[in-house]
């Protein structure tokens, strides 16, 4: 049986290190050569092997939206959720067409990387920015640059944790990292669905990846309080 309020399995919290990275599953994230349709291709492809999960307009809302969670990506808002460019900023053509290509972990989006080729791929990407105007009338904005993650010592810690509390993690993340906070239970996504706060202990957590989506500020949250009234925040 199907439940939605589920937790993910703790061993799919963290596993997006990936998805940052800047090369393509093919070894390049170049996009193609002139003389190639990509819309007309990308419309195939998109027709083919996106539409039952993604829908005909791009809305998340295919026939198979009803058997999965996270629910595919609403595509008509031009938000994606892993991308290197800063918050409030629609993404660059190869965050998009990385995701395409690596899938994401812990939910139904598998890695199309080795079932599309590169020129596939890059219709995809063209095909999908056409279900939001926001990339007619908005230019992406420069990337961002993610240093290396800094070496953990006690100073580190110390100062992590004095961070930690000034940005008031704990109010989603709990005071123990379990993902318990007190508005933790309160939070949905700009789609309006549910959010999954993830445990930040040890055996959940991947430095790389972790640093790397804190830095990205992946995407906006609503809390929803007892009157149905929204209030919202960064993440």
């Amino acid at each position: 049986m199907f439940v939605m309020n589920r937790r993910p399995p703790r061993s799919t919290l963290f596993p997006y290190a990936t998805l940052f990275r800047t090369e393509s599953a093919h070894g390049s994230s170049s996009p193609p050569g002139k003389g190639i349709d990509l819309l007309q291709l990308g419309a195939t492809v998109y027709k083919h092997m996106c539409v039952y999960c993604h829908g005909d307009d791009g809305d998340g809302g295919g026939k198979a939206m009803a058997y999965l969670y996270p629910w595919p990506r609403d595509f008509r808002q031009g938000v994606f959720k892993y991308r290197t460019t800063p918050f409030g900023s629609i993404p660059l053509d190869k965050d998009i067409y990385r995701t395409i290509s690596r899938g994401v972990p812990g939910t139904a989006m598998p890695a199309w990387g080795g079932a599309l080729s590169e020129d596939e791929t890059w219709g995809v990407v063209e095909y999908i920015k056409k279900f939001s105007k926001r990339f007619e009338r908005e230019k992406p904005r420069k990337a961002i640059t993610v240093g290396s993650v800094p070496p953990s010592t006690p100073e580190s810690v110390e100062n992590g944790k004095k961070v930690y509390q000034e940005m008031r993690c704990a109010r989603c993340h709990g005071t123990d990292l379990q993902g318990d906070g007190p508005i933790a239970h309160e939070l949905y996504d700009i789609w309006d669905h549910r959010v999954f706060v993830y445990e930040l202990d040890r055996k959940s957590t991947r430095l790389n990846s972790s640093h790397a989506l804190i830095s990205y500020a992946v995407f906006c949250l609503k809390k929803k309080n007892k009157t149905n009234k929204q209030t919202h925040t960064q993440h």
